[in-house]
Parts: C-alpha cells; sequence; structure tokens
C-alpha cells in the first residue's frame, strides 16, 4: 500500500541541514504529512482535500438531484467539493492498485494462484486497464504512480519506504491528484544513478509544495504540465552530466514522415526536441494571434481615428488544429516564393498542375480533363485549382486532348511585391469581416479569375487569408464593391453587423454606384 505512516520522517534524513531553508517538517509527528508545521496563514489558504460534505453534492452523487437544479452562488463550491472528493477516491484506487502489486509480488503472476491470475487477468496492468476502462498509456502512468508510492519489503523483512515518499503522503491525503502526482514521478525518473538520494527528496519536496500551490512564487496548484517541465529543470540541476547524453537521444529520436491515404490526403508525424518544438510553436503561435502589428512602408500605416463601418459578420469554424494546418501551410508557401528559398534548376520550388481548357473552365468530359498535380498525379478540384492560380507559386501545364503541353507557364498571374505592399496599404490585412490574420499571412484574390482574363493590378486583388480565400472560391462568400475600399467581403447570405474600420481615408478607388457585376466595375476603371 502508498506509504503514509511515519508521514514527519518521510523526507529522510539525507535532507539534513536543509531542512529549515526548504521549509521543512522535521520534528512532525506521526501522520502530519507533507505540509505540516506550515503557518496558520499559509494553511488557511491552501487547497483542502477535506471540505465538508454537503447535501447538495450528496445528492448530486447519488443522482437524487439533477445537475441543473445547483444555485449560481453554490456551483463552484459543489465543484470543488467534486474535485476533492474525485482526490480521495483517486487516492484509494492508487492504494487498490499498490496493494495488488504487492501481493503479485509475494505470489506472480506466473503461478496459477495468483491473485491477477484468480482475477482473470494476465497481469497487473491488464487489470487495471480493463477494470477502470484506461488507455494503456493511462494504465502504465497509475502503475508507475503506485509503484514509486508503495512501501517495500527488503529480503530481511524490513519496511523499505516508497521511492517517492512524499508523493506517496500528498495523494494518500488528498492534497494532489493522481495526473500531478505521475509528472513529478515520471519527471525524476530520468535522474541518473549517479544524483544523491537526498538531493531527489529535496527536489520531490519542492514539486510537491508547487503541485499543492503553496511555493513563495505561485500560491496556485502547478498543473501536471508545468510539474513535468520543473522536474526537467531539477533533473537538469541535479544531473548535469546527463544532460547532454539525454540531448542527444533526444536528437536521435526527432523526425519527420508523412503518408499519403488512398484519397490523397496526406498524414504526417513529427517529433521534435525541445528547441526545435519551441521554434514551430512560436512561429504557429505568432501566426494565430490576433494582431495588426506588421512591418509597413512608410507612410503606409494607418492613420486616422476609428469609425463604425457596416460589415458582415463570418464565422470562422476551423478548429485549432485546423487552423494550424493552415497557418503551416502558410509559412511554407511564403518561404517558397522568397529569395532564400532553395533553387532546383534555377527555379524556386514549384507547384506543377496539368489541366485542359475543359477542365480548368469545369466542363471535364473526359478524364485527361481532370486538374491534377504533376508530383503526385493527385486529383485537384477545380475549385482548388482556381484558388491556387489566384496566388502562389505553380505552373500550370495547358494541354490538349492528346495530352501534349500547350503552354507552360505563370504569365502575369502573380502580384509583385511592389502590388502586395499596394494591396497591404489599403487592406490592412485579410479583408474578411472580424478575421484578424496580419497581411503577412495573406494571399492575394484575383477578384475578376485570372484564367477568365482577370487583370493581375491592385485594383482586381484583395488580401484574404487561406481560410476565407477558400470560402471564395466555394462560393460561400462573395465578393462586391465598397464605398470606403475598393472590395468587400461577405456572406452569400447572412446578417449585417458594424465593424471598425482601419483607416479613415481610404486610399482604394472610389465607386459612385455599385455595379451589377465586377466585370463591369473593372471595365468602368479601365475607361
Amino acid at each position: 500500500m502508498p506509504w503514509v505512516e511515519g508521514a514527519g520522517t518521510m523526507r529522510g534524513d539525507s535532507m539534513g541541514d536543509d531542512e529549515h531553508a526548504l521549509g521543512g517538517v522535521a520534528g512532525a509527528g506521526a501522520g502530519a504529512g507533507v505540509l505540516a508545521g506550515l503557518p496558520a496563514s499559509v494553511a488557511a489558504v491552501e487547497r483542502e482535500s477535506g471540505i465538508a460534505a454537503t447535501a447538495v453534492v450528496t445528492a448530486l452523487v447519488d443522482g437524487r438531484q439533477p445537475v441543473s437544479s445547483v444555485l449560481d452562488a453554490e456551483f463552484f463550491a459543489a465543484f470543488e467539493e467534486l474535485a476533492a472528493r474525485k482526490r480521495m477516491l483517486d487516492a484509494t484506487i492508487l492504494e487498490m492498485t499498490a496493494e495488488l502489486l504487492g501481493r503479485d509480488e509475494i505470489t506472480p503472476v506466473a503461478f496459477s494462484g495468483s491473485l491477477v491470475r484468480r482475477g482473470g487477468y494476465r497481469s497487473v496492468h491488464e487489470a487495471v486497464r480493463q477494470t477502470f476502462g484506461l488507455r494503456r498509456a493511462e494504465a502504465a502512468k497509475l502503475r508507475e504512480v503506485a509503484e514509486a508510492t508503495r512501501e517495500r519489503i527488503s529480503m530481511t523483512g524490513e519496511a523499505l519506504r516508497p521511492t517517492r515518499s512524499q508523493v506517496a503522503v500528498a495523494v494518500a491525503e488528498g492534497r494532489v491528484t493522481l495526473s500531478q502526482a505521475s509528472a513529478i514521478v515520471a519527471g525524476l525518473r530520468e535522474a541518473g544513478g549517479s544524483v544523491d538520494i537526498g538531493d531527489l527528496d529535496r527536489a520531490e519536496y519542492e514539486l510537491v509544495q508547487a503541485a499543492c500551490g503553496l511555493t513563495q512564487e505561485d500560491d496556485e496548484p502547478a498543473s501536471p504540465e508545468r510539474l513535468a517541465k520543473q522536474a526537467a529543470v531539477w533533473v537538469a540541476f541535479l544531473d548535469p552530466d546527463g544532460a547532454e547524453p539525454n540531448a542527444e537521444r533526444q536528437a536521435a529520436k526527432r523526425g519527420l514522415s508523412f503518408t499519403r491515404h488512398a484519397d490523397g490526403m496526406v498524414q504526417g508525424r513529427l517529433l521534435a526536441t525541445p528547441e526545435q518544438g519551441e521554434t514551430i510553436m512560436r512561429v504557429l503561435d505568432a501566426y494565430l494571434s490576433p494582431r495588426r502589428d506588421h512591418a509597413c512602408e512608410a507612410g503606409d500605416e494607418p492613420s486616422g481615428t476609428l469609425a463604425p463601418q457596416e460589415e458582415p459578420q463570418i464565422r470562422d469554424d476551423r478548429s485549432f488544429s485546423q487552423r494550424r494546418i493552415d497557418a503551416l501551410v502558410s509559412v511554407f508557401a511564403q518561404h517558397a516564393e522568397s529569395p532564400r528559398a532553395p533553387r532546383t534548376g534555377g527555379e524556386a520550388p514549384t507547384l506543377v498542375m496539368t489541366v485542359t481548357r475543359a477542365g480548368l473552365a469545369g466542363a471535364a468530359e473526359t478524364l485527361a480533363d481532370i486538374s491534377r498535380l504533376e508530383h503526385s498525379g493527385e486529383a485537384v478540384p477545380v475549385e482548388a485549382a482556381l484558388r491556387i492560380l489566384c496566388d502562389g507559386i505553380i505552373r500550370v501545364a495547358l494541354v490538349d486532348d492528346d495530352g501534349e503541353v500547350l503552354k507552360l507557364g505563370r504569365k502575369r498571374r502573380l502580384f509583385s511585391p511592389a502590388q502586395r505592399r499596394a494591396v497591404f496599404a489599403r487592406d490592412g490585412g485579410c479583408r474578411a469581416p472580424a478575421c484578424e490574420l496580419p497581411f503577412d499571412t495573406v494571399e492575394i484574390h484575383h477578384v475578376i479569375p485570372w484564367s477568365r482574363g482577370g487583370r493581375t493590378d491592385t485594383s482586381n486583388g484583395i488580401a484574404l487569408c487561406t481560410f476565407h480565400h477558400h470560402e471564395v472560391h466555394l462560393g460561400r462568400l462573395t465578393i462586391s464593391p465598397a464605398q470606403s475600399r475598393t472590395w468587400k467581403v461577405e456572406p452569400a447570405t447572412g446578417p449585417r453587423v458594424a465593424r471598425m474600420r482601419i483607416r479613415e481615408t481610404p486610399r482604394a478607388v472610389q465607386f459612385q454606384a455599385t455595379p451589377s457585376s465586377a466585370e463591369e466595375v473593372l471595365g468602368k476603371m479601365s475607361a
């Protein structure tokens, strides 16, 4: 069972003179626990596991009262009490798991008379996983904590303290969750055998204090994720010689692989070192963080007072994961267009799409009319092909009915850097209402498609992020002339709400009337 008796000495004699420096519990009585001896002012505000049971929570647990009946004034008190009850229940589950491990040591599972075998299980891990309906990894974590917090018996029959005795007491007293305990146990497991046991006890004590929210730096209980990071810092501090080999192991495990599914979808698996992962996450976070502080040319800064302007509200139903992949694709696309991109045959990484005139017009009559990506041979929907044609590094190979290439090129299709800066000065970022992605993450969309003769100039361009660009080509968003800007984006159907514009005096071309089509607009502008 988890080691609880004699908790007052659980830090061990190895702590020595550091007892007082660490706010220790030297001299505490048996059963005092890891947090015994704290000042009354601290103890008064710490998270108590033994919240008095209330009739409300008891009725909820028994199913005699619906959750909807809980008053606002009682809600979070009941929430906290349920959390405390769960911690105590988890402590009992951990104790049962530890007891099962102990009995398995006495009568190993290899023998038919073992408790595990008599229960119909092949191992303790299987018993835990199936009984509590846990994933394999979750069951493994529960077993690991049980192993680290249970009392052991030596060959001479003497009781040995648990490897993580302070975690054992904190869990038994309902002060930390199993997830917090697992983070501490797993984190300190990485310490090499050369680390002094007393030093590990010190690290364990500090981590338990953090898990309970009793440190000088923070009075909020540390999350399992934060505890894992703190444990890694402790291990690096206590075992500096082991940090380098660990870094080498991490570097050896790193990798990036892709698998193409039958439907053409590409699935990737990424495993990065901590510093590589930090680099990737920082870039993606920067792309996904709402901001408007992107760089611009002198004189391009937004000016004037904020003024309301009626524009439609467009919902972005993408999940966080979908927004991340869109941002990642934007990063790669922008790099491919930059001068720093590696050249193959004197040209930047180029996507080649093969399509016939009929296919490009959306009137495919044969399989040969279906647009395809040259590298993989995957079919590309007309909508996607037209969207890519708007703004991207791509060559369009126009072929005849026999598959012979009639034209390979991208004449006058891409907006120049100067044109992109001009569109930025006008649009400031993605033009879709409520979208706050800055200009360095957007694409320039041809209002009149390039494939239909639309010109590649600023009057025919609008800044859109990848998601809203996609929505435009799907027909769920429309683009029409605006009085205050060249173009505005609105849903095909939907309510209109007020939005703040970023510039008092727009630099866009002003329209005196509302033409019926984009072609009419450009016709008047070129007249």
